[in-house]
C-alpha cells in the first residue's frame, strides 16, 4: 500500500486552494495518507465515495481534520491513538458510508477527558462511526467496541436512544476507576436502547455527581426497552454510584440473559427493573451492592435468576418481587449462593421505610422459589425492626446452610396473607435471632432440619397460633431451654388433597403460647389442646418441660386426656409440678406424666391445676405413633 504525507496547507502553492478536499482529491485508492498538520474543511463535505477513493487508511501523526458538514467513508480505516482527538467542528451530517475500524474512541471525536466537556455528542458518533459486519444469518449484527481511555468523561445527555439498536456493542475502559463516566443531571438516562443483543460494558465507573437525595433520581444508568430482542447484557469490573435506576428493563417480554460479574452498586434507589414471563437465565456473579439503596433487584418473573457469591451491605430491599399478573410461571425461581448479608443503615436515606427486609414478597401475583445457599447475615446494625423475609403471597423459601446473625425475625407474615400454600424449608442452618419464625398461617408443609438455633434470653423462636404442617427433625438450640416457647398448634402434619395427615412416629412440643410462655400466673386452670384430625394414633407418652418456676408455692396438678376436649371420663395421666422454686437455666426439669398408652383420634388435652401465684413457665411434649 503506497504511504502519502499530506502536505502542509500553509505550504501550498500561492493561490491554490488549501482546503481538504483539494489536497486530497489527486492521492489514489488503497493507500496510507499521514496527517499531521490540522486541514480546515471550511464547513464542505468530505466524499471519498465521489472521489473514487476506497480502501484508504488515514494515519493520523499529530494532526486532525476539522470543520466538515460530514464525512462519507469508503471502506475507510482511521489510525490514531485512542487518547488523541483527531476530528473537531463535526457537522450535523456527522460520519456516513463504511468504516472499517472495529474499535473506535469517542475522543476522536471531541471527547475531552476532564470531566468538564459534555461528551454525548462524542460517544453517539463513536457509535453510529462503527458498521456492522452482518456475519450469514445475522444481518445487521456485529458493530464493534467502543473504547473509552483513561480520563473522566462528561456526559449529560443519552448515549443511544429509545429507539436505537444495540447489536454485538462494547463499551470498554481502561480500568475501574481508570476509566469514569460521569453525569449531573438527576432526571436523564445516560445509556438508552431499543433493541439490545449482546451490549456489553466493562472497565469503567459511572458516577452521578450530585449533591441531592435519592428521592429525586429518576434518571437510569441503562434503559433497554427490549422489544424483539433484549438480550445478553453483561456488565463486568464495572462500579456504579447515586442512579435512580442501574438497569431499567421497560420491555415486558424480552429482557433475558443479563450477566453481571465482578461489579460494585452503590447508592441507587433500585438496582435493576425488570418485568419478564420467560423461562430466561440471569447471572450475577461476584458482585457487592452497599450504600443507601431502596431496592436492588424489584422484578416480576425475571425467572432463573442465580446470585452468586454476593457482598450485600445496604439499608433497604435486597429482593423484592412486584405484584405484576402473568408473570410469575412454573420457572420462577431464584437462587442465592454464598452470600454475606449485612444491614448497614444510612442516615436520613428517604427512600428506606421501617421495617427493613432483605427479601420481600407480597401481592396476588406473586409467586416462586427462592433459594439461600451458604452465606449468611452477620455484622452491621441489628435493626429493632428488620425482617429478613417478609410474605404475603405463595411461596417457597428454601434455606440450605448458611448463619443468620441479629435479626429479630427470619420469617414474618406480612399484614395481609391471601394465599395459603407458603412453605418455608430450612437444612443445616443456623440461627442467632430471638425470633425465627413469624406468622398467622401457613397452609403448605414445611420442613427444617439439622437446624441449630440460638435465640436471645427471654425470647421464642417460632411464634403463631396456628402454624400447620412445620416438621423440625434433628434440630438443636444453643441457648435457652430446649423447645423454648415454640407457639406452634398443628404440627408435624402433611397434606393429603387438602386434609391433614400424621406424620408416624412425632414428637410434638405443644402448650403455653403467652409472651413468655407463663403458665397462669393466679390461681386457676390453664389448659392446651393438640388434635388428630380424626385420625388413629397410638399415645406413647406425654411428658412437661419445666423451665423454671421464679418463687416457691404449692404444688400443682397436670391432667393429661385423650380428647382434643376436656372429658372426664378419658383421663389417662397425671402428676405434679413440685412447690419448689426452680431456677431458670438450660437445666430443665422434665416432669414424667405415667399414662396409659391410647389409641385416639381426636387429640390430647392437658390441664394444669394451679392454687399459688408463682410464676411458672414449661412445655409440654407428645410422642405419639401414626397407625
Amino acid at each position: 500500500m503506497s504511504v502519502f504525507i499530506l502536505p502542509d496547507p500553509t505550504t501550498l502553492p500561492s493561490g491554490a486552494n488549501p482546503k481538504f478536499n483539494l489536497a486530497i482529491a489527486s492521492l489514489p485508492a488503497n493507500s496510507t495518507w499521514i496527517i499531521n498538520h490540522q486541514y480546515d474543511n471550511n464547513g464542505a463535505d468530505i466524499n471519498l465515495l465521489t472521489l473514487s477513493q476506497a480502501n484508504v487508511v488515514l494515519q493520523f501523526e499529530g494532526g486532525s481534520i476539522t470543520n466538515f458538514a460530514s464525512f462519507l467513508g469508503n471502506n475507510t480505516h482511521i489510525d490514531c491513538p485512542y487518547e488523541v482527538e483527531c476530528f473537531s467542528k463535526i457537522g450535523s451530517g456527522g460520519f456516513v458510508g463504511t468504516w472499517k475500524n472495529s474499535t473506535v474512541s469517542p475522543v476522536w471525536f471531541e471527547a475531552k477527558p476532564n470531566g468538564l466537556t459534555d461528551a454525548t455528542l462524542a460517544f453517539n458518533l463513536a457509535i453510529t462511526f462503527l458498521n456492522r459486519t452482518s456475519p450469514p444469518g445475522f444481518p445487521g449484527y456485529g458493530q464493534g467496541t467502543v473504547f473509552v481511555p483513561k480520563g473522566i468523561f462528561l456526559v449529560n445527555g443519552t448515549i443511544g436512544s429509545s429507539t436505537a439498536n444495540s447489536i454485538g456493542l462494547n463499551f470498554e475502559g481502561a480500568g475501574q476507576f481508570a476509566t469514569s463516566i460521569i453525569t449531573n443531571v438527576d432526571n436523564v438516562s445516560m445509556f438508552s436502547f431499543q433493541l439490545n443483543v449482546s451490549l456489553k460494558f466493562s472497565d469503567i465507573s459511572f458516577i452521578h455527581v450530585t449533591s441531592t437525595s435519592g428521592s429525586s433520581w429518576t434518571n437510569a444508568l441503562f434503559t433497554l426497552s427490549g422489544v424483539n430482542g433484549g438480550r445478553n447484557l453483561r456488565l463486568e469490573r464495572i462500579t456504579t454510584q447515586k442512579f435512580g435506576w442501574i438497569i431499567k428493563q421497560t420491555g415486558s417480554t424480552n429482557s433475558d440473559t443479563n450477566v453481571v460479574e465482578h461489579c460494585t452498586f452503590y447508592d441507587c434507589n433500585i438496582f435493576l427493573e425488570s418485568e419478564n414471563p420467560q423461562a430466561i437465565l440471569n447471572e450475577f456473579n461476584n458482585c457487592t451492592w452497599g450504600g443507601a439503596i431502596s431496592k436492588a433487584f424489584f422484578i416480576a418473573g425475571f425467572s432463573k435468576t442465580y446470585i452468586k457469591t454476593g457482598n450485600i451491605v445496604m439499608d433497604g430491599t435486597f429482593l423484592e418481587f412486584k405484584d405484576t399478573a402473568g408473570k410469575y410461571g412454573p420457572g420462577a425461581h431464584y437462587t442465592m449462593e454464598n452470600c454475606k448479608l449485612e444491614w448497614q443503615p444510612i442516615n436520613n436515606d428517604p427512600e428506606v421505610t421501617a421495617p427493613p427486609k432483605l427479601f420481600l414478597a407480597t401481592g396476588n401475583n406473586v409467586s416462586g422459589t427462592l433459594t439461600i445457599i451458604g452465606g449468611g447475615l452477620t455484622g452491621g446494625s441489628h435493626l429493632p425492626n428488620s425482617r429478613l423475609f417478609s410474605y404475603g403471597c405463595p411461596m417457597r423459601v428454601v434455606f440450605q446452610g448458611g448463619s443468620y446473625e441479629g435479626v429479630p425475625e427470619l420469617v414474618a407474615k406480612s399484614s395481609y396473607l391471601r394465599h395459603r400454600n407458603i412453605g418455608l424449608i430450612m437444612e443445616n442452618t443456623d440461627i442467632i435471632a430471638p425470633k425465627v419464625l413469624s406468622t398467622n398461617e401457613i397452609g403448605e408443609q414445611s420442613w427444617i432440619w439439622n437446624w441449630i438455633l440460638s435465640p436471645l434470653p427471654g425470647s421464642w423462636p417460632i411464634d403463631g397460633r396456628v402454624f400447620p404442617n412445620v416438621s423440625l427433625d434433628n434440630c438443636y438450640q444453643v441457648t435457652g431451654p430446649p423447645q423454648d416457647q415454640m407457639r406452634l398448634t398443628d404440627i408435624n402434619l402433611s397434606w393429603n388433597k387438602g386434609q391433614p395427615e400424621l406424620k408416624p412416629n412425632r414428637i410434638m412440643s405443644f402448650g403455653p403460647d403467652n409472651a413468655r410462655g407463663e403458665i397462669v400466673t393466679a390461681p386457676g386452670t390453664d389448659t392446651y389442646s393438640l388434635p388428630f384430625y380424626n385420625q388413629q394414633v397410638l399415645i406413647n407418652s406425654v411428658k412437661f418441660v419445666l423451665y423454671a418456676k421464679y418463687t416457691a408455692g404449692t404444688a400443682a396438678t397436670i391432667n393429661i386426656y385423650s380428647n382434643f376436649t376436656k372429658n372426664p371420663a378419658s383421663l389417662i395421666g397425671t402428676a405434679e409440678i413440685p412447690a419448689a422454686a426452680y431456677p431458670n437455666s438450660n437445666n430443665n426439669k422434665v416432669i414424667e406424666i405415667p399414662i396409659t398408652q391410647t389409641v385416639t383420634t381426636d387429640g390430647i388435652y392437658c390441664e394444669i391445676l394451679k392454687t399459688d401465684s408463682a410464676i411458672t413457665r414449661g412445655n409440654f411434649i407428645a410422642d405419639y405413633t401414626s397407625i
